[in-house]
């Protein structure tokens, strides 16, 4: 009998998530009041952005706080036209990081 590893490789990806230049998360949107959580992010967002996954897991207004004022407001069609559609999120923007550059 196989193992769920063997039949679903990629179920678990965290061997791999520390190896990518990138900041990976998941994220949960209520449907009702809007509200927003990331249960799930890397490491790598202190590397990009000052601050840590655990600040940006308990508020992710941490994350929309960053994006550049002039951004917010297409970064936050692009994240709802993404849920919509059940499509990745596939956005550039201008970002702060938490001491401002």
């Amino acid at each position: 009998m196989m193992d769920d590893v063997a039949v679903h490789p990629y179920r678990d990806l965290s061997y791999i998530v520390p190896l990518l230049p990138a900041m990976v998360y998941t994220t949960i949107v209520n449907h009702e009041t809007g509200a927003q959580s990331f249960p799930y992010v890397s490491d790598y967002v202190e590397k990009m952005f000052q601050i840590t996954a655990k600040d940006l897991e308990a508020d992710p207004e941490n994350f929309t706080n960053l994006v550049h004022k002039d951004d917010v407001e297409n970064f936050t069609k692009s994240v709802l036209d993404s849920m919509q559609n059940l499509t990745p999120l596939d956005h550039q923007m201008r970002m702060h990081t938490k001491y401002g550059s």
